[in-house]
């Protein structure tokens, strides 16, 4: 039932608005004229996005009611793209979610639960780029100050408390909206997109062991949350889209001092795609700081060191 909860995100809202958690304006829809009943109760922006899907896939803000047409169509288009993409198991999108738009910046907090006790790890700071909500960048420790954390956190472990999540990893987005935080969507698993390594960097705790051995004894359930030692960030590789033709800079940034990882998924002959949603991106590159601003500093440096230079495919 917990990851029922954590996967339909209609059921998670509805699960939600019963209990007086995180109110969030959202309905199911299955045509444009959903979208324009629901924009006219509610106003404009609206975000539409699949009820069951991750890594941004697939999510569209509507902004201007001239656009409701075309975002129903590119929403049911997502069909023949996962097919193209060979994505087994997609869901099929003849319906969808449509939620008020939440303003303000968004992080994730990352946590371990053991016997129904939420122990927050970290909160991620995130950077959103491209056509949609793809994100193109993290960061830990959080920026934001101690009262927002202070709310968020606690927003999120009522939540936990919600779905019923007992034991094991937690990944929960929040939007800092200006009436208070608001939940996004959670599931439980730890965050993709390299959050764990960043949270070993920055907190020295590695979720993946405590998510798979404290139920086994071989590690002993963390009491309360550990004080960051650092910074840590990713910075996603993105170049134009485009038939790789040249990749440089990767030498020089395995040397740099601030260099932690780099993954990168093309070479020449390789096609890189537009930007849509999280499997898009090439690559990523990890640096470390003695804070989370020198490390953004240090990971966007790293990442603009790695030249993909690409040409129109034909």
């Amino acid at each position: 039932a917990t990851v029922e909860l954590l996967l339909d995100k209609w059921r998670m809202r509805e699960h939600l608005a019963a209990r007086g958690i995180s109110p969030v304006a959202s309905a199911v829809g299955h045509s444009a004229q959903d979208v324009r009943e629901f924009v006219q109760a509610h106003g404009l922006p609206i975000i539409v996005k699949p009820i069951r899907e991750s890594g941004s896939l697939g999510v569209f803000c509507i902004r201007d009611p001239a656009d409701v047409d075309a975002v129903a169509e590119r929403f049911r288009s997502l069909d023949g793209h996962l097919a193209a993409r060979d994505l087994s198991g997609a869901e099929s999108f003849d319906e969808f979610l449509m939620e008020e738009f939440l303003d303000g910046p968004e992080i994730s907090v990352e946590t371990l639960t053991f016997d129904r006790r939420h122990v927050v790890v970290a909160v991620t700071d995130k950077e959103t780029g491209g056509p949609g909500f793809v994100e193109i960048g993290h960061s830990q420790p959080s920026g934001c100050s101690a009262e927002t954390l202070r709310e968020a956190t606690r927003l999120v472990t009522d939540f936990l408390d919600a779905v019923g999540l007992r034991n094991g990893p937690g990944h929960t987005e929040v939007k800092l909206t200006s009436r208070g935080p608001r939940i996004v969507e959670s599931h439980n698993r730890i965050g993709g997109d390299r959050i764990n390594e960043l949270a070993e960097i920055a907190y020295g705790v590695d979720m993946e062991r405590y998510a798979l051995g404290a139920r086994f004894g071989v590690v002993e359930p963390l009491t309360t949350s550990p004080e960051p030692r650092g910074g840590a960030a990713v910075r996603f590789l993105t170049p134009e889209p485009g038939r790789v033709v040249e990749v440089t800079g990767v030498d020089a940034v395995h040397a740099d001092p601030a260099f932690v990882d780099l993954q990168l998924e093309v070479e020449p002959g390789d096609e890189v795609p537009p930007l849509t949603w999280n499997e898009d991106k090439v690559g990523h590159v990890i640096a470390r700081g003695a804070t989370a601003t020198e490390a953004i500093a240090h990971g966007r440096r790293l990442a603009a060191a790695i030249h993909v230079r690409t040409k129109p495919v034909a």
